[in-house]
C-alpha cells in the first residue's frame, strides 16, 4: 500500500473536495427548489430550467467563494514569491489544508537562498579584502617578531646593564651617575614605546594580554612620549559574554586613537583614562587638559570619524567634547548584549499551546463564516425556516469556540499582542453577520403566533429585538473598522498595500454576486415582502429583501473604506520611492 507522507497534502485534498462537494450539493438543492417554485407560479418548463440554471450558478459561486478567495490569495502570494518577496497567505488554511504552510516553507527557503547568495557575495568580498590584507598582516607580524626578539631584548639588556653599573658606581662623581640615570630612563621609555608599538603592529592586539593591561601599556607609552602624567582607572567590568563580538579589540583601537591624538595635538600635562561598566553599557573615557579644539569644526579630521564609525559598528556612540584652551574628552558607550538563552520547557509548552489555540480559532472562525453563507443562501432561495435557524445556530456555536480560542491566545501571547489583536478583529468581522442573521430570524415570531392578539405583541418584540441586534451589528462593525485601521497602520508599506488590494478586489467581486442575486430574484417571480409577516413565504421574502439591502449597505461601506486605504497606501509607497530615489 502506498504510504502518505504526513505533510498535510491529503488534508488539503479532502478539505477542498468537501468544499466543492458541499457547494455542488447546496447548488443542486437550491436549483431544484427554485425550479419547483417557478413552475408552480406558471413560468413553464423553459422558465423553470432557466431559473434553476441561474440559481445553480449563483449558489455554486457563493458556495465556492471561500475556495476562490483562497486561490486568489494563493495567486498573489505566488506572484510575490516570483518577485523574490516574502509570500504570506494568512493563517486560514481551509479549504486548502496545508498549502499555506507549504507556501510559507517555500517562501522561507527562497529567503534563505537569497540570504545565502547575499552572504556568499559578502563572503567573497570579505575574502578578497582579507587576502589583500593578509600580506600586510604577515609583514607586520614578522616585524613584530623581529622587534620583540632583537630590539626589545637589547633595550631590556641596556636597562639592566645601566642599573647594575649605577649600583656599582658608589662614590663616583655625580656626572657619571646622572648619565647612568639617563641611560636607564631612556631604556625604560624605549621599552614602553616598543610594547605599545608591538600591540599596534599585531593584527590581534589582545591576543597575548588583556584589554586592561593593553590600555595600561598604551598609557605608559604616552607618558614617556608626551611627558604627561597619565592615570588609568578601571571600575567594575561586565563579563566578556555580555560584550558584542570584537568589542574589546575595538575599544582598544578607539582608546589607542584617542591617546595618539593627545600625543600629536593636545600638549597636555594630565591625561585620565577610565574604563568601567555603567548600567547596561561599557564606558570608556579619555580626558586631557591640553589645548583643546572645537569638535564641530574638526569633525572630519583627527581620527574622530573613525572613532564614531567604530562605536556605531558595535551599536554604541562616541561623543567628543572640548573647546579651545579647555582640553578634550572622548566618551564611548558600547551597549551590552543579552547572552543567548535556551528556551525553558515552560516556554516551549506555551508556544505549542499558542500555535494550537491560534489554529483552533482560525478553523472555528472559518466554519462559522461558511455556515453563515449557507444560512443566507437558504434564506434567499426560500427554503424552510428551520434550515436557516439550524445553520445560524451552528455558526453561533463555531463562533463561540473561536472566541474561546481567541481568549486563550490573549492569555498566552498577551492581551495587547498583535496576534491576539488580529484574532479579536477577525471575530468581530464574523460576528457582524451573525447579529444580522439573528435580526432577520426574530421576525419569524409573528408567523408562529398562535392567536391574532399575540401577533401584535410578537411583532413589537420582533421589532425591538431586531433593532437591538442591528445596533449590535453596527457597533461591532465600527469596532472592526477601528481595529482594521490600526492593523493596517502597523504594517509595512508593501504588506499594507497587498492586504488592502486583496480586500478591495474582494469587495468589488461581491458587487457582482449582489447584482446576480437581484437579477435572479426580480426576473423569476421577485419578492413580496410584508411586515409584520403572517406566513413563512412573507417572512422569507421580507428577510431576503432586508438581507440584500444590508449586504449593499455594509459592502458599500467596506468598498469606500478599502478605496480610501488603498489610495493612502499607494500615495505612501510613491512617497517612499521618491525619497529613496532622492
Amino acid at each position: 500500500m502506498k504510504s502518505v507522507a504526513p505533510d498535510g497534502s491529503g488534508g488539503a485534498r479532502i478539505s477542498a473536495s468537501v468544499a466543492l462537494g458541499a457547494g455542488f450539493a447546496v447548488a443542486g438543492l437550491a436549483a431544484g427548489g427554485v425550479a419547483l417554485l417557478t413552475n408552480e407560479r406558471g413560468a413553464g418548463t423553459l422558465g423553470a430550467l432557466a431559473a434553476a440554471s441561474a440559481t445553480a450558478l449563483l449558489v455554486g459561486l457563493l458556495a465556492a467563494l471561500a475556495l476562490l478567495q483562497r486561490l486568489r490569495d494563493l495567486e498573489g502570494a505566488l506572484a510575490a514569491l516570483s518577485r523574490g518577496e516574502t509570500a504570506e497567505l494568512g493563517p486560514r488554511g481551509w479549504p486548502l489544508g496545508a498549502i499555506p504552510a507549504h507556501l510559507a516553507a517555500a517562501s522561507a527557503r527562497m529567503a534563505q537562498v537569497v540570504e545565502r547568495e547575499r552572504q556568499a557575495t559578502v563572503y567573497r568580498e570579505e575574502l578578497t579584502r582579507q587576502v589583500s590584507e593578509a600580506a600586510a598582516y604577515e609583514e607586520r607580524n614578522r616585524l613584530a617578531r623581529e622587534l620583540h626578539d632583537s630590539v626589545k631584548q637589547q633595550l631590556f639588556s641596556i636597562g639592566i646593564s645601566a642599573a647594575a653599573a649605577r649600583a656599582r658606581a658608589d662614590g663616583e662623581s655625580g656626572g657619571a651617575l646622572g648619565a647612568l640615570d639617563d641611560i636607564q630612563a631612556g631604556a625604560q621609555a624605549a621599552q614602553a614605546e616598543m610594547a605599545a608599538l608591538l600591540q599596534q603592529l599585531r593584527p590581534a592586539p589582545l591576543e597575548n594580554v588583556g584589554l586592561v593591561e593593553a590600555l595600561r601599556d598604551q598609557a605608559t607609552a604616552l607618558g614617556y612620549r608626551a611627558g604627561a602624567e597619565v592615570t588609568v582607572s578601571v571600575g567594575e567590568l561586565p563579563p566578556a559574554d555580555l560584550l558584542p563580538v570584537r568589542a574589546q579589540e575595538e575599544l582598544f583601537r578607539m582608546a589607542q586613537e584617542a591617546l595618539a591624538n593627545i600625543a600629536r595635538h593636545a600638549r597636555a600635562r594630565h591625561v585620565a583614562l577610565r574604563l568601567e561598566r555603567r548600567d547596561a553599557a561599557m564606558f570608556l573615557e579619555v580626558r586631557d587638559d591640553g589645548k583643546g579644539f572645537d569638535p564641530e569644526i574638526a569633525v572630519g579630521g583627527m581620527g574622530l570619524s573613525n572613532l564614531r564609525e567604530r562605536a556605531r559598528a558595535l551599536g554604541g556612540i562616541a561623543r567628543i567634547r572640548g573647546a579651545p584652551g579647555q582640553g578634550t574628552a572622548v566618551e564611548i558607550e558600547i551597549p551590552l548584549v543579552e547572552p543567548p538563552r535556551a528556551l525553558a520547557p515552560e516556554e516551549v509548552a506555551r508556544q505549542a499551546a499558542l500555535a494550537a489555540a491560534t489554529a483552533r480559532g482560525d478553523q472555528s472562525r472559518q466554519w462559522a463564516a461558511n455556515l453563515l453563507r449557507v444560512s443566507y443562501l437558504i434564506l434567499l432561495f426560500g427554503l424552510p425556516f428551520w434550515a436557516v435557524a439550524a445553520s445560524l445556530a451552528l455558526a453561533g456555536v463555531m463562533l463561540t469556540q473561536a472566541g474561546a480560542a481567541s481568549g486563550a491566545v490573549a492569555r498566552l501571547a498577551g492581551a495587547e499582542s498583535n496576534l491576539a489583536f488580529n484574532q479579536r478583529r477577525a471575530d468581530r468581522e464574523t460576528l457582524v453577520w451573525l447579529w444580522i442573521g439573528l435580526a432577520l430570524c426574530v421576525w419569524y415570531l409573528p408567523v408562529v403566533a398562535p392567536h391574532i392578539w399575540l401577533a401584535g405583541l410578537t411583532s413589537w418584540l420582533a421589532a425591538t429585538a431586531s433593532v437591538l441586534l442591528l445596533t449590535l451589528a453596527v457597533w461591532t462593525w465600527e469596532g472592526w473598522r477601528r481595529s482594521s485601521a490600526r492593523a493596517f497602520a502597523l504594517m509595512g508599506v508593501a504588506e499594507r498595500l497587498r492586504s488592502v488590494e486583496s480586500r478591495w478586489r474582494e469587495t468589488l467581486g461581491f458587487w457582482g454576486v449582489i447584482s446576480l442575486i437581484l437579477v435572479v430574484g426580480l426576473a423569476f417571480g421577485g419578492w413580496s415582502p410584508s411586515l409584520p409577516p403572517r406566513t413563512a413565504v412573507e417572512w422569507s421574502d421580507a428577510a431576503s429583501v432586508t438581507l440584500i439591502v444590508l449586504l449593499v449597505v455594509f459592502n458599500g461601506l467596506e468598498t469606500w473604506l478599502f478605496w480610501r486605504w488603498r489610495v493612502a497606501a499607494k500615495a505612501e509607497r510613491a512617497r517612499h520611492e521618491s525619497e529613496a530615489a532622492a
